[in-house]
């Protein structure tokens, strides 16, 4: 019984250290892509925090600005996405355009308030 059990740690200790590196890089870079885009969206000081606070405090134009930003970041985001390596990952070109068309709806989601915004910076004038 304990020799079956030492066998199943070695065996499971064995398979789990012949992970490809390159996957590892991989899943590392698709964790700190998630946590930019949580910094864009709701860090502290990013761009989504000020445009929430130009909204309150009905700053049409700096709201506007903000967008762009979280536009902006976003496109950057995509970008090193797009440019990450799968050569050699099982699976990993179907996760990395699956991981871009997220990000690039995230952000459609994020900025299709401007057209409100704008609106309501009209309406304000």
């Amino acid at each position: 019984m304990r020799f079956s059990l030492f066998i199943t740690a070695v065996l499971f200790i064995t398979l789990s250290s012949c992970k490809s590196s390159k996957a590892g890089d991989f899943k590392e870079s698709l964790a700190k892509s998630e946590r930019r885009a949580f910094d864009i969206i709701l860090g502290k000081n990013g761009s989504g925090e000020k445009k929430l606070n130009y909204l309150v405090n009905d700053d049409y134009k700096g709201a506007l600005a903000a967008v762009d930003q979280q536009a902006i970041e976003f496109d950057k985001l995509i970008d090193d996405i797009n440019k990450l390596s799968t050569n050699d990952i099982t699976e990993g070109d179907p996760l990395k355009i699956a991981t871009l068309e997220y990000y690039k709806a995230l952000k459609e989601l994020h900025i299709f308030g401007r057209k409100k915004i704008e609106q309501q910076a009209l309406l304000s004038v």
